[in-house]
C-alpha cells in the first residue's frame, strides 16, 4: 500500500486504486477460505485475484516514468 502512494498522480487514482482493491479482495478470499469448510471457491477467487494483481503490477511497471 505505501508503494502505491509513490505512484505519479495520473496512475495513483486509476491503477493504484485497482491494485489496492484487488489486494484487499485477495486477502478477503484467503480469510474466508481459512474459516470455512468449502475452501475451493474462495481459493479460486483468490487465485484469479492474484492473476489480476500481477497484470496491474506489470502495467504499473511499464507505465512508470
Amino acid at each position: 500500500m505505501p508503494t502505491v502512494e509513490k505512484f505519479p498522480r495520473s496512475q495513483k487514482f486509476l491503477i493504484g486504486d485497482r491494485i489496492q482493491t484487488t489486494a484487499l479482495d485477495i486477502l478477503d478470499a484467503l480469510v474466508e477460505a481459512t474459516f470455512t469448510r468449502n475452501r475451493a471457491g474462495h481459493l479460486a477467487r483468490a487465485n484469479l485475484g492474484l492473476e489480476k494483481l500481477r497484470m496491474f503490477m506489470r502495467l504499473a511497471h511499464t507505465l512508470r516514468p
